[in-house]
């Protein structure tokens, strides 16, 4: 009789495990479907005014850059490369992608865990250089935003360095990956072009290779030598660190992607699909 009692609630304290168990997936799982049903690319909710003109100028006025920006998406930073290139018509392609529907779906590359992807191509980008910093809010882990970041380590060729998820540790690849996403911001640390060259080449020849730890940081040295783990925003963190500058707006033992966007070193290129005027 004892022993079948202790059976019973055996069976009882697993039963109860279980259902909590299956309570937590189902829940991790409801808010992986409310965010891929929910969640949208911003766009603006004013006109889309022809700026052709103004591009053609000589000399733009603060006023035409706020214009452009209003219209775009891109700042000083991100107008002016372009124009000096003689390519205005990549801005008014910008422009024609900042006002368009987004064509995009949810992919889920793991279990709850989801990112927002262009359906075909990517979208329109202003001119990248070494060093430059993309964000990303537009990967989830159920209804919580994960956010991502990438490091431009070779501009000229279009790659990137970026730490992508566990199991595919800290590798380079094509630009093109990232703009898939219907929502980024460029971003450039307010450092001398040979810092951020040197940034990237240190990246490029010391760093790739680093396996995938979501909680780098947080139970050992922020600052490893050598870095054997790390996550997307952690390495972009951990390659400016290496040469002073530090990106973590917070300071604390994590690096999250917004502890980097939020970082007063950083200016804005280029706002698509999240909502601009909260980068002024």
């Amino acid at each position: 009789m004892k022993f079948q009692m202790l059976n019973n609630r055996f069976l009882k304290i697993i039963a109860v495990i279980l259902l909590f168990v299956l309570y937590v997936l189902i829940y991790l799982q409801a808010g992986a479907v409310f965010i891929e049903h929910t969640w949208s690319s911003w766009k603006p909710d004013y006109d889309k005014v022809d700026i052709t003109d103004i591009l053609m100028k000589k000399e733009l006025s603060d006023a035409d850059y706020t214009l452009i920006y209003e219209q775009t998406g891109l700042t000083r930073l991100g107008v002016d490369p372009l124009i000096k290139e003689g390519i205005v018509g990549e801005i008014l392609r910008i422009q024609d992608a900042f006002f368009s529907e987004r064509d995009y779906y949810y992919d889920y590359f793991a279990p709850f865990t989801g990112r927002f992807e262009k359906s075909s191509g990517r979208y329109p980008n202003a001119m990248l250089e070494d060093g430059d910093i993309i964000f990303c809010p537009a990967t989830y882990l159920s209804s919580s935003i994960l956010a991502h970041t990438a490091l431009v380590v070779d501009s000229e060729a279009g790659r990137i360095a970026e730490a992508y998820g566990f199991g595919a540790g800290f590798d380079t690849t094509s630009k093109a990956s990232f703009f898939i996403y219907p929502a980024f911001v460029i971003l450039r640390p307010k450092v001398d072009a040979e810092i951020k060259t040197a940034v990237a080449e240190y990246t490029r020849e010391e760093l790739i290779g680093a396996e995938y730890d979501i909680l780098a940081g947080l139970f050992e040295d922020k600052a490893p030598e050598p870095l054997e783990r790390t996550h997307c925003s952690h390495s972009v963190w951990y390659a400016y660190n290496k040469f002073g500058i530090d990106l973590d707006s917070n300071g604390g033992k994590i690096v999250t992607p917004y502890d980097i966007l939020y970082s007063d070193q950083l200016e804005v290129v280029q706002v698509f699909g999240m909502d601009i005027y909260n980068f002024r």
